[in-house]
């Protein structure tokens, strides 16, 4: 009889595990492909930024010598 009832623990507690665990191991592995794919776009961004940063330089460099070329003009 305790056999009986040890084994119907354990398999009330297999049932438990397949019922409530699993589903979030699938909402795991779900958000860890979401995390990559924000990353991905983050680094994108941060590539971006980078380059917005380099035109902003030159297009100030471009206005500098437009403002030089105003001064200097007859």
């Amino acid at each position: 009889m305790f056999w009986w009832i040890m084994g119907g623990a354990v398999a009330a507690s297999l049932v438990v595990l397949v019922l409530f665990a699993l589903p979030l191991v699938k909402r795991l592995t779900r958000l860890r492909a979401e995390m990559g794919e924000l990353q991905a776009k983050a680094a994108q961004g941060d590539a971006l930024r980078v380059r917005l940063e380099a035109v902003s330089a030159e297009a100030e460099t471009v206005r500098q010598r437009l403002e030089n070329i105003r001064t200097e003009a007859p």
